[in-house]
């Protein structure tokens, strides 16, 4: 089986426009030095992220097995977007340059937190349109007839609503905690429906596991999701989610059991 795993090269492009940041705030850089630096960080990993996705499709088309992961990081701070996808969301703004929020309770102007919430809805526009390129090559190689697809991330985050900005705060809102997650399955050609049946992201490797008919090790704990799209079938009563060292909460179809935290004391 061919494998690839492309993500993360903007871990370095987002040390350097954080060091370029701090030399704004100390009047060492100007605003446009800084929007033509994120302009160019951002355009390179677009390019790269897409482009070796798509080549490696390309070139693998024939195999009769393969597996292939996009990591694009982004939407991710800072909200950075081509102009084009700002226009998308056009709106009058005075205040301070503002795209890459602290994690933190909101102290910002309504002024702000919706320019804020403009900014990051430009860039999901982008990230919609590179995702539209990778559809794109799977309508030209007729890919749908035996291809897998899994679109998804790894957590929301909070833009103002409870009176937050970031993703680590406690409790875990459901703007966080509640992901987006589409999957395509060949063998099925369900389209255009939902499911309520509880999923979490340790279902993704035994999902791809099951599809490739390989047997799940008994240390996982995750659960294939075919039930789910083929039956509407629960595949689990309920589950965990929550912060490493934080809140773990329980959650079934119904209700949220969130521990009240004091002083290290769970009530």
């Amino acid at each position: 089986m061919s494998t690839s795993v492309i993500g993360y090269p903007r871990i370095g492009s987002l040390r350097e426009l954080k060091f370029a940041l701090e030399a704004y705030f100390k009047g060492e850089k100007t605003e446009d030095e800084i929007k033509a630096l994120a302009k160019e960080l951002r355009k390179e990993h677009l390019t790269t992220q897409k482009n070796a996705g798509i080549e490696f499709i390309t070139e693998n088309i024939n195999e009769e097995k393969w597996f292939l992961q996009i990591e694009c990081c982004d939407p991710h701070e800072p909200f950075y977007s081509p102009e084009k996808y700002k226009e998308l969301y056009k709106h009058e703004y005075n205040g301070k340059f503002f795209d890459w929020p602290s994690y933190k309770p909101v102290t910002e102007s309504e002024e702000e937190i919706e320019h804020l919430n403009y900014e990051y809805a430009a860039l999901l526009s982008m990230c919609d349109a590179q995702l539209g390129k990778v559809l794109d090559t799977m309508d030209k190689y007729n890919m749908w007839k035996d291809t897998m697809l899994i679109v998804n991330t790894d957590h929301g985050f909070l833009l103002g609503e409870h009176g937050w900005l970031g993703k680590n705060m406690e409790p875990v809102y459901n703007e966080v905690a509640h992901i987006p997650f589409f999957i395509w399955d060949p063998r099925f050609e369900i389209k255009n429906e939902t499911r309520n049946s509880l999923a979490q992201t340790i279902d993704l490797p035994a999902t791809i596991l099951e599809y490739f008919n390989v047997e799940l090790p008994e240390t996982m704990q995750g659960k294939p999701l075919r039930k789910a799209i083929e039956k509407k079938e629960d595949i689990r009563k309920a589950g965990l989610f929550g912060i490493y060292g934080g809140h773990i909460n329980v959650v079934n179809n119904e209700y949220i059991y969130t521990p009240y935290l004091d002083c290290g004391n769970s009530y």
